[in-house]
């Protein structure tokens, strides 16, 4: 129908705004978030793009902002995971797409902020760590401010290879979180209290390959699906929606280089 080029790599994460039909392009390599309107003809038009100046982390991969993931709060804020700058913000939009900034959550340094889930039911987000495996448990607040509650790894104690945290997805009851680790090559699973406040691992499950870039959960919650980029193979789980436990069905599932899975 129609196409806007931005200069640098392609966008790592979308996110469609119904309300006030705008869309939301996470630019990692050019680490900026661009914001376009969509048009009467379903086409869309650029509106602006966000860019952070702030100070990077520590890491090596922190070399500048990097833009890895923007969606709507459940206010419906805009918000976004830098991993280049340590730092989530989160933006009032305006009718016409112009963002205002309302909120800055500073993680700890070379935490490398990825992607970022709400609980369905409580003021709660889960921030997941790329560079440093962990999931920190963030209370929303009505301002469009976090403030940090808890931190986790995602990995074993005795684990002391390299890893990139991926994907991060919650059940959709709110009882359990689970995240991809790239390079331990695993699932951990998390229980989370009542109130969504805590996190207790309960198991890391390996996902019978390498590089699991991204995973899902079917509309029921009774299967996982979780994708293994460097060794071209889905991983099939079933989940126990009591422990939130997964236990593998299928490995050997061929798909070249996959790096998204979603169930419509």
């Amino acid at each position: 129908m129609n196409a806007v080029t931005e200069e640098g790599a392609p966008l790592c994460y979308v996110a469609v705004d119904e309300t006030r039909q705008l869309v939301y392009g996470a630019n990692y390599h050019k680490g900026e978030v661009n914001v376009y309107r969509i048009l009467d003809n379903g086409g869309i038009e650029a509106v602006e793009s966000l860019y952070h100046q702030e100070e990077t982390g520590p890491h090596k991969n922190q070399d500048h902002a990097h833009v890895h993931y923007t969606d709507l709060t459940p206010d419906q804020r805009l918000v976004v995971c830098d991993l280049g700058t340590d730092r989530v913000y989160t933006y009032d939009v305006a009718e016409n797409g112009k963002s205002t900034l309302a909120a800055t959550f500073v993680a700890e340094p070379g935490t490398g902020p990825r992607h970022l889930v709400f609980h369905p039911t409580q003021p709660i987000a889960y921030l997941f760590g790329e560079l440093d495996s962990t999931v920190s448990v963030l209370a929303y607040q009505e301002n469009g401010s976090f403030e940090k509650l808890q931190k986790i790894s995602t990995l074993p104690e005795d684990f002391t290879g390299e890893n990139g945290g991926a994907a991060i997805r919650i059940s959709n009851d709110g009882r359990f979180l689970y995240t991809s680790n790239r390079g331990h090559n695993s699932i951990a699973v998390f229980e989370i209290s009542s109130n969504g406040e805590q996190l207790s691992a309960i198991q890391n499950i390996s996902t019978e390959g390498d590089f699991p870039r991204d995973f899902a959960l079917n509309s029921t919650n009774e299967f996982l699906v979780c994708a293994n980029q460097n060794s071209d193979n889905l991983t099939l789980f079933t989940r126990d929606a009591q422990t939130g436990k997964l236990t593998l069905l299928q490995k050997d599932i061929y798909a070249p280089e996959c790096v998204c899975v979603y169930f419509d």
